[in-house]
């Protein structure tokens, strides 16, 4: 037992105090700055450890998770529509349409759309060479139409004046419109510098805004962000029942019944799927009674079965006889 020590006689007549008895060891435990901070290196490690399994809990929580892609997915929108902006301008601005188009012409053997798209990049050089051309004058003309413009509107009032002043019998009148035109020019600087300063703040939030709204509308966004209702089926891999489908669904009568007298569904007219670039690449040999042709001119309806868009699949002929070559681009 631990030692008794006697309260000074001041405490006898007053409260009882209450106390515990310890021990030696007890006593240099509780009082030994060592083992203080040893329990208090212990209470931080709890409480570590509680706030990481709490965070942990929280950030892999499916709201969280969804709530996440959800800010990140409208914030992505932004520089899509960027993009798109740019890509409008540039096209708008080159040939880059005009070389794409042709290239696709080149690559399905299309020579009478090959000379439409050539003939139409020809026409848009022209147009933009006169366009520049035209810039270099648009200065001159202007300067001469606002002097024209000026003088007649000064005739005008003056005209004006001069008829008030004969009317009311006071030569003063003859300048009063000229005087009124200037207060109407003096109102509207004044309202213009009134609103200045809160356009120019709200102006790049308007900006900000458009694009938002176009790469919502119209621009390509990593479909890991999108909502899975919204994923669709864009983008889903290319497998040899997928081909099969997209060239039964074709609208060739002739395919779509070999197809269906062959034993193996049609998988016997499908090469190898290989890997070419950002898509992916393969051979068809058609059936008997079924032309090349007839496969190329429906581009876009296989593109759209194959959940693509029509420049996200070309076709080409192979060296191989009755044989169409697909290359088919990852969606987007």
């Amino acid at each position: 037992m631990g030692e008794l020590v006697a309260f000074p006689d001041r405490l006898a007549t007053e409260d009882v105090l209450d106390g515990v008895l310890v021990t030696d060891d007890e006593y240099q435990r509780l009082t030994s700055q060592r083992a203080l901070a040893v329990a208090r290196w212990q209470g931080y490690r709890s409480d570590v450890a509680t706030v990481a399994r709490v965070t942990r809990t929280v950030v892999t929580h499916h709201r969280t998770r969804s709530t996440a892609k959800a800010v990140l997915r409208h914030v992505l929108y932004v520089p899509a529509g960027g993009l798109v902006v740019a890509r409008r301008v540039w096209e708008a601005k080159t040939n880059s349409l005009h070389q794409r188009m042709i290239r696709a012409a080149e690559a399905t053997g299309d020579h009478e759309r090959l000379l439409e798209w050539e003939q139409r990049g020809e026409q848009a050089r022209e147009r933009r060479h006169k366009h520049r051309m035209d810039m270099f004058r648009v200065p001159f003309v202007l300067a001469k139409a606002l002097a024209m413009a000026g003088a007649t509107l000064l005739g005008l009032l003056l005209a004006l004046g001069v008829l008030l002043a004969l009317a009311d019998k006071d030569a003063g009148e003859i300048l009063a419109p000229i005087a009124g035109v200037l207060d109407a020019v003096r109102w509207t600087v004044w309202a213009f510098a009134l609103i200045w300063g809160p356009l120019i703040l709200i102006a790049p939030w308007l900006v900000v805004l458009t694009l938002w709204h176009i790469g919502r509308t119209t621009g390509t966004t990593p479909a890991w962000v999108m909502p899975a209702e919204q994923r669709g089926t864009d983008g889903e891999p290319i497998t040899p029942s997928i081909v099969v489908t997209a060239l039964r669904d074709l609208g060739v009568a002739a395919l779509r019944n070999k197809i269906k007298e062959m034993g193996d569904a049609g998988a016997a007219m499908l090469g190898p799927i290989r890997i070419a670039g950002c898509g992916v690449e393969v051979d068809v040999t058609l059936p008997s009674g079924v032309s090349t042709e007839d496969v190329q001119k429906r581009r876009r309806k296989l593109a759209e079965n194959l959940s693509r868009h029509e420049h996200e699949v070309f076709i080409t002929i192979p060296v191989a006889a009755r044989t169409v070559r697909l290359w088919i681009a990852d969606s987007g």
